[in-house]
């Protein structure tokens, strides 16, 4: 038996719109149900590969994502007294405005701290921890080689310890 080959293509624009196509031989197929999308540029797709080109995200987009998680935790409970949004906010802007901080080197920092707004979300679930855990070791590391006044630096150790223990660790 001679089968035709199988081609999907997904097309997203800015707004988080998803269409898709499936070809199988000469017939097309809209696919429906299978893909979802929400406005903070996440896409799941389920039973089929993807492959993207030409796609760099900036620091931008990073940034961004990262915002958008952390504007779905909640506030601090304590009004005197910054929680995981507020200070995960502070993080977030003094890492993205490091001017020691090498551009490679940021977005390592910032997907650590999409790391740890993901985790915030159920800070007392063990898996969100270790999560954490990970996290806040890879930022000390990504800024142990920077002078103590490079705001990434100075953020990590002012902050860390403020967001530690909201993770129980």
């Amino acid at each position: 038996m001679n089968e035709q080959p199988k081609s999907t293509n997904y097309n997203v624009d800015i707004s988080g719109e998803v269409s898709g196509q499936s070809a199988i031989g000469e017939g097309i197929n809209q696919i429906k149900g299978d893909i979802m999308s929400d406005q903070s540029r996440n896409i799941n797709i389920s039973g089929g590969n993807i492959n993207a080109s030409g796609g760099a995200f900036s620091l931008g987009d990073i940034t961004g994502t990262i915002n958008n998680t952390i504007n779905e935790l909640p506030v601090s409970p304590h009004p005197d007294q910054p929680g995981i949004k507020e200070l995960l906010a502070k993080l977030t802007e003094a890492i993205a405005q490091d001017k020691d901080l090498l551009e490679k080197d940021k977005a390592k920092a910032l997907k650590q701290v999409q790391a740890l707004a993901e985790a915030g979300q159920n800070p007392k679930d063990e898996n969100k921890k270790d999560i954490a855990d990970t996290a806040i070791t890879m930022l000390k590391g990504i800024v142990a080689g920077l002078p103590s006044i490079a705001a990434s630096a100075k953020a990590v150790t002012e902050l860390l310890p403020l967001i530690i223990p909201i993770f129980g660790l």
